[in-house]
Formats: structure tokens, sequence, C-alpha cells
């Protein structure tokens, strides 16, 4: 694994945390943004490093889709602002007991290099996964969702058998696009 990977899933991780801390709805699609973008980066460095040109297109379509087109989206969704069900503090506690399991978890399964990354990448599903869930606006769902997918994606990548469908698959915004769309819908009458 190159250090780009390694330094990107560390960025990734650090923007998750911001993420959970952001009330404001700019400010949280920003940081996604750049997240997105860090984790496309991380990957294309890798893919080009290595050789594997479907790293390097799931890096492509990843900032596309995660890093342009969904947070695009989302400026019509989201509401101003969201308040965090839970206190700022709880909050952060929870994180650093996610983050130390994932950490944990990865330490354990003894991978090495590609191990790190792959603890790195659980860390900002969970704390991904933790921003859906403490969120009161659908857009701020979304965003701890498309934070999420930026953690599947760094951890397909840092898994060299993968088949490049899987990785490709890895790199569609599925759920985070879903959730988005339902958030325009209209109810039904």
């Amino acid at each position: 694994m190159s250090d780009a990977i390694h330094l990107a899933g560390a960025l990734g991780l650090l923007l998750s945390v911001g993420l959970l801390c952001q009330n404001r709805a700019a400010p949280a699609r920003w940081l996604c943004v750049t997240q997105a973008a860090i984790v496309a980066a991380g990957l294309g460095v890798q893919g080009i490093i290595g050789g594997a040109p479907a790293v390097v297109i799931a890096a492509v379509l990843g900032f596309a889709l995660n890093a342009v087109a969904l947070p695009l989206a989302l400026r019509r969704g989201a509401g101003a602002t969201s308040a965090i069900t839970a206190g700022t503090s709880v909050t952060l506690v929870a994180a650093v007991v996610l983050v130390a399991i994932a950490l944990a978890l990865a330490v354990r399964l003894d991978l090495g290099s590609r191990g790190e990354v792959i603890g790195l990448a659980l860390a900002i599903v969970l704390l991904g996964l933790q921003r859906t869930a403490l969120g009161a606006d659908p857009g701020f769902r979304t965003l701890g969702l498309l934070a999420a997918q930026n953690g599947t994606l760094l951890a397909a990548a840092a898994m060299p058998d993968l088949p490049p469908l899987v990785l490709l698959v890895a790199a569609l915004p599925i759920v985070p696009g879903l959730v988005a769309a339902s958030a325009w819908l209209p109810a039904p009458p």
C-alpha cells in the first residue's frame, strides 16, 4: 500500500470526526466533498503506482459521484441546520470508542499495511453511520451515508484480490443517492 492511501484514510477519518461536530449544512457538505476528493485522490495514486486501471477508474467515478454530483444534489434537499440528538461530548466519546474498536479489529486481523487502511476505512464507515443515526434532517443523514460510502470505497481499494466490478460498484453512492432522491420526491397524496 502506498503512503497516499494511508494519508487519505487518516485525513478521511479526521474529516469524519469534523462532520460529527458540524450542525450547519454548507460546512457539512464541504467536509463530505473534501473527504470524497481526498479518498479519490488516494485511490487514484494507489491505482497509478500499483498499475491497476480499475482502481483509477473507481477513483474517478468516486470523485465524480461522491464529491461532485451527490453533494450538488444535496444543496437542494438539505436543511440549514441539524440538531444532533445526543450532546456533542457524548457523540465524541462514542466516536472515540468506535474508532478504537475499528482499529483494534484491524490490528487483530494482522493484515499488515492493508489492515491499517481497512481499519481507517472501517472507522470512517462507523462514524458516517453514527452521523446518520444522530442527524434529524434527511440531508444530514445522507451526508453521513456519503461519508460511510467514502470509507467503503477506501476499504475496497485496500483489497488487492477484489474483482474490478466489485470495486467499481463500491464507488457508486447507491444508498446515499436513494436517500437524497427520497428527500426530493413529493410525498404521495
